[in-house]
């Protein structure tokens, strides 16, 4: 993939008469410009050293998607072999905020300092220790979807793009399950590079306070060991200087009661549909970076270029020890053993720590429209001596097997396994078609709810284990030794949140495809009843009222129990396996 990528990099060299500034510089930040003005930033960039531009793909649209690499490292797309560590960043996922596109050009701008371009700081000495990489936009029709109505609380700029996709997705919520075609062109690209550190620059909602910037680095009880400590060393290296900088920070946080600012703030959990909680399951260390919405777009963008200057800074003077904990994040999946314990999801521990909360003076009114109260917040500054509770611990978990059996024929399955790098095994010939007795998960309380997400009817369920003769049909093995074992384990265990079958890919099979009328069933159920502990099963049952008044539910009670029934029916279809099991299954 990326060396066909190579072959279509604008890499062409050469002087133009281009003016470098952007639409947000020449109106003091009022504005910011179209994605064709993006386009053509970008085209120029890969026309200087050190700099290519790759096409990645075209939108439901039909925009042309590209990704900027800017550095002096000619291993830079090889993650196993490049000099200097990559730092990626993504913009405009939500392309209402668009903070992120501005900041991003701006400093590849000061990072080759092309001719022609306006008096600034120069960064290229960045490169000397570091690589970067970006793409302007990723939800590139929603961008265009250009009006000053799209963010009715966001202050600037005058004009700015939609918060979803041309197909009315949010693309992060999405990827983990890869249903936006612009997901898609990303992670072919960003997943076969590997990038060693990864942000994602948003503007979030929420009251006001003294914060221009939030950010969540994620350091969950999902994550290798390695990653959550290099995590923390970037925390606490990075956010001081920040603040020294000039940019009030804190965690992301959902909300802060001004009425009882004792309550304090607390952090959640994002699981790998979010892009942070997606690269903690590839052991690599990310930010997400959260502007506030009622801050001036100028300070907004002026925090967004500082945090992402100082982080690749951070990346290049740290890149030895960067390297060194990716690799052992990677090892530490390669070395997951079958019955080992896989925590699939995180919650907040509730525990406390003291913290200055830095807000403004809380001024609310009562609206004449509503009749309720209406937030306001003066300039005043005030400091709150509070709590946070920024600790997790493990939600839920699974034991690992020695691998999962996918099978083939769950197409949409097997190709995002395959976009996202999970290591598959074909199941060898020989296997297929034998019959094996295996130990497998039957969803069980299923409801189906009224109500999408994300255009997937998401169903509730949880899981038994019951045993089942499975004819082998052709599929894959998913080791659970290999380095994307907890992104493999998200996408694969039913529990986990994120899972295939959590997000409906599966919902078929929550289906019953067969039935058995009432003249077929009956005399089947008479046969059954001379059985003594049918017999006294079903007088059991019987006690039910309920189930005893209905004449449908006496005789599926025999259906269901006899070899009439669909074996298949609520039988999760990816089969966590023994290390015995597998052997017979691969070389």
């Amino acid at each position: 993939m990326i060396s066909a990528m190579l072959g279509m990099a604008m890499v062409a060299r050469g002087g133009v008469d281009f003016d470098w500034t952007l639409t947000c510089e020449r109106t003091d930040f009022r504005a910011t410009g179209r994605y064709a003005e993006a386009l053509r930033f970008c085209e120029q960039l890969g026309l200087q050293d050190n700099v290519s531009v790759f096409p990645i793909g075209k939108s439901p649209e039909g925009r042309e998607m590209v990704v900027v690499v800017v550095s002096t490292d000619s291993d830079v797309l090889n993650f196993e072999n490049r000099k200097k560590p990559l730092l990626f960043v993504n913009n405009g996922i939500h392309s209402g905020e668009i903070d992120g596109k501005d900041a991003t050009l701006v400093l590849a701008r000061r990072l080759v300092n092309p001719d022609g371009a306006p008096e600034e700081a120069n960064w290229s000495g960045l490169l000397d220790k570091a690589s970067f990489a970006f793409i302007p936009v990723l939800s590139v029709d929603g961008h265009e979807r250009f009006s000053r109505f799209n963010r009715v609380n966001q202050n600037g700029p005058e004009e700015m793009g939609w918060r979803a996709t041309s197909e009315n997705l949010n693309l992060n919520r999405d990827f983990a399950k890869i249903d936006g075609l612009e997901m898609r062109n990303l992670l072919e690209f960003v997943n076969d590079i590997e990038p060693d550190f990864y942000i994602d620059n948003h503007v979030t909602d929420g009251g006001d306070w003294q914060y221009v910037v939030q950010w969540d680095v994620p350091r969950y009880p999902t994550m290798a060991k390695a990653t959550v400590d290099v995590s923390q060393k970037f925390v606490d290296e990075v956010m001081p200087k920040l603040t020294k900088s000039g940019f009030e920070n804190a965690p992301y946080f959902g909300g802060f009661d001004d009425r009882n600012p004792g309550r304090g703030i607390t952090l959640g959990f994002y699981g790998p549909r979010y892009s942070t909680g997606y690269w903690a399951m590839r052991n690599r260390p990310s930010m997400l970076v959260e502007t506030h919405v009622l801050k001036p777009y100028k300070e907004r963008y002026d925090a967004t270029l500082e945090l992402n200057r100082l982080t690749l800074e951070w990346v290049g003077a740290n890149a030895s020890l960067l390297r060194v904990r990716n690799q052992y994040g990677d090892v530490e999946g390669m070395a997951m053993d079958e019955g080992e314990d896989v925590v699939l999801t995180a919650r907040n521990s509730g525990k406390t720590k003291p913290y200055v909360f830095k807000g403004l003076k809380f001024d609310p009114y009562k609206s004449d429209v509503s009749g309720a109260e209406i937030p306001r917040w003066t300039r005043e500054k005030v400091n709150h001596e509070t709590v946070i509770r920024d600790e997790f611990e493990a939600g839920v978990s699974a034991k690992a097997p020695a691998g999962w059996f996918v099978p083939s024929y769950l197409r949409s399955v097997v190709d995002r396994l395959q976009v996202h790098g999970v290591q598959m095994i074909p199941v060898r010939d020989e296997a297929v078609g034998t019959t094996v007795r295996w130990t497998v998960q039957k969803f069980d309380g299923v409801s189906l709810g009224t109500s999408t997400f994300e255009g997937r009817t998401m169903p509730r369920f949880k899981v038994i284990d019951v045993e089942r003769d499975i004819v082998v049909p052709a599929g894959f093995v998913v080791p659970v030794n290999q380095r994307l074992v907890r992104l493999a384990a998200q996408l694969l265990e039913p529990t986990s949140g994120d899972s295939f079958a959590a997000w409906g890919f599966l919902n078929a099979y929550l289906e019953s495809k067969e039935y058995a009328e009432a003249y077929a069933m009956e005399p089947i159920a008479q046969e059954m009843l001379k059985d003594p502990a049918t017999k006294a099963a079903f007088e059991e049952a019987l006690k039910d009222v309920s189930f005893a008044g209905s004449p449908g539910a006496r005789l599926n009670w025999f259906y269901e129990r006899s070899p009439w029934f669909d074996q298949r029916y609520l039988i999760h279809p990816i089969y966590r396996l023994t290390g015995t099991e597998m052997a017979r299954l691969i070389p």
